[in-house]
């Protein structure tokens, strides 16, 4: 339901989540976990639009962000893993038919600096990934 609120309110995010235990006595040297977790609240397609039946069950897509916060709780509840530093990135986004929506042929500058030329607007996710993996 969190994840549902801030995509609706704000515009595509990458939310960071850092735990690091009290065991860990220098975190930059120690070798930390990272788990990525793609959040599309809902796919529509973008502007290469989904058919009618293709977009039920598109609120699903948020299942990966969604799996990502909860192992991510769970983990720093239980105090797992003891001995390193975890963190969680969240990549949130709705990708709908706005104003605003990217088209067929833009040019996107990602997180890394790199550029990529957008060939099918339902390819969100993996753009998403990618920043949030370079992160």
């Amino acid at each position: 339901m969190i994840l549902l609120l801030l995509v609706a309110v704000h515009p595509p995010a990458l939310v960071m989540l850092s735990y690091t235990p009290a065991s860990v006595t220098d975190p930059s040297t120690t070798p930390s976990i990272v788990l990525v977790g793609k959040g599309i609240v809902f796919d529509t397609g973008g502007l290469q639009i989904k058919n009618k039946p293709g977009m039920c069950g598109m609120k699903r897509d948020m299942g990966g962000a969604a799996a990502i916060l909860s192992a991510f709780r769970v983990a720093v509840e239980s105090n797992v893993p003891a001995n390193r530093p975890l963190h969680a990135i969240l990549c949130l986004a709705e990708n709908a038919v706005t104003s605003d929506a990217m088209r067929a042929d833009d040019i996107l500058q990602m997180y890394s600096g790199k550029t990529v030329e957008i060939n099918n607007t339902d390819a969100e996710g993996r753009l998403m990934l990618g920043d949030g993996v370079v992160r």
